[in-house]
């Protein structure tokens, strides 16, 4: 599994599955790298979800020991991908590569949407 933080590096991650069988590519906004994420971003990593050598969302996640990027706008990035998730679901090709510091106080909450919401999302 080859994770992004951003799209230039999904597009390399991607790029570089498609070039060996055994490798797959998680695209998404490492929490460092949320400040920069567009609607553009999002709308190609939503169009990304579809291609067979795309696997899993990632690295996505929060980072408040750092804070390189503004405490709401990794939780507003952390919780975009949960938007498409869904079709990944159906495909049963659900992962996520999570970035988490300090996991007991940012992530714990969101990690049980993220929970409930692939629950929710599965096919009758």
């Amino acid at each position: 599994m080859c994770p992004a933080v951003d799209r230039k590096t999904a597009e390399s991650a991607i790029a570089l599955a498609e070039q060996y069988d055994r490798v797959y590519a998680a695209v998404g906004v490492h929490p460092h790298e949320s400040k920069d994420a567009t609607e553009e971003d999002y709308e190609w990593f939503k169009q990304m979800a579809s291609h067979p050598k795309v696997k899993a969302i990632g690295e996505i996640g929060l980072d408040y020991y750092y804070d390189f990027s503004d405490r709401d706008v990794q939780a507003r990035v952390f919780q975009t991908p949960i938007s498409y998730l869904q079709k990944w679901i159906y495909r049963l090709l659900f992962m996520i590569v999570m970035h988490m510091v300090p996991f007991e106080i940012c992530c714990w909450n969101m990690v049980k949407v993220i929970m409930v919401f692939s629950i929710v999302s599965q096919p009758v």
